[in-house]
């Protein structure tokens, strides 16, 4: 099977395990605990993603660089904007403007 077909193979898959709880959701009451227990989903995988991203590169911890600074100025909006939208765009606008003076 050619690596194409695996992706579209894939990308089907995932496209129809999210379209099924869509439909089976539509209609049902969702009860507010499950609400606030999916609210905590994007704080939770966010972070774990970007942690990674910013520590390691492959099998190696990364050195000090401008992505340290910049994460530092995203957890800062993070916190007092608590807007993922926010989040990653002054994360992204700092690794970019850090990278283009650092050093």
């Amino acid at each position: 099977m050619s690596f194409t077909t695996e992706v579209l193979l894939a990308a089907a898959g995932t496209y129809l395990l999210r379209v099924s709880v869509i439909a089976f959701a539509a209609g049902r009451e969702i009860p507010e605990s499950t609400r606030r227990i999916l609210a905590l989903v994007p704080v939770a995988v966010l972070p774990a993603i970007i942690a990674d991203a910013l520590v390691f590169d492959g099998a190696q911890v990364r050195d000090f660089g401008p992505w340290y600074p910049a994460f530092a100025i995203a957890v800062v909006v993070a916190a007092t904007t608590r807007s993922v939208g926010w989040t990653l765009a002054s994360g992204m606008g700092a690794v970019w403007i850090l990278t283009a003076v650092w050093p």
